[in-house]
């Protein structure tokens, strides 16, 4: 089942939590695990023993319905996940500065106004002026952002789906992402590190260099 992507899938905000649905490209795959459930009986299969396999991003999907619903789906959907390699991009929360300053920029690509965001100058809603947007100017705007809990505390509180979990990582998965040159000094690693993790203080980032 194909699934949505980028914004149309996973963009996040305050306003957007409000009055639309986050994470929609995992409530896609989630229609398909639920599909399954009802009708994999007539392909000669068995609903109580579901397993879900993912590798790189798909492994990342598959640890996000490992976690969904803070554990409490339980075997109802899958027995058995395994990912391979996964990737899951930065977590923060749905309405932190990063997701929100990725859907104002969208938003601003789009043509919306953003100057006056939640209707404090009277003008016209962001999530409104998307929704009026055609969806190939969408598509052409399209970024990535994120979803809304940090999985790290899910799987550290025991919060997660499923049985059993087997994971594991491919060889050199990730010297693609590596690019020569990138790191070359000490201020490269701070530029790095205040763009990934805008929340850090200079004492956060110095405890790093140590």
């Amino acid at each position: 089942m194909n699934y949505r992507l980028g914004a149309f899938g996973f963009l996040s905000s305050d306003e957007l939590a409000r009055k639309g649905t986050p994470n929609a490209g995992l409530l896609d795959q989630q229609l398909a695990l639920q599909w399954i459930q009802q009708y994999i009986h007539l392909f000669g299969g068995n609903n109580r023993k579901v397993t879900i396999f993912g590798e790189s991003a798909g492994a990342g999907s598959v640890m996000l319905h490992d976690i969904a619903y803070g554990g409490t789906l339980g075997t109802s959907l899958f027995r058995n996940p395994i990912t391979a390699s996964p990737y899951l991009a930065f977590q923060y929360g749905y309405k932190d500065r990063q997701p929100s300053q990725a859907y104002y920029a969208f938003a601003s690509a789009a043509g919306c106004d953003v100057r006056g965001a939640y209707l404090h100058n009277g003008s016209k809603p962001i999530f409104d002026c998307l929704q009026a947007a055609d969806s190939a100017t969408r598509m052409n705007d399209n970024v990535d952002v994120s979803q809304s809990e940090r999985p790290s505390k899910a799987l550290a509180d025991g919060k997660v789906n499923g049985l059993n979990h087997l994971a594991g990582s491919n060889a050199f998965e990730g010297a693609s992402w590596v690019q020569p040159g990138a790191i070359n000094t000490v201020d490269d690693l701070v530029d790095f590190l205040r763009v990934t993790f805008p929340n850090f203080s200079n004492n956060d980032i110095a405890k790093i260099l140590l």
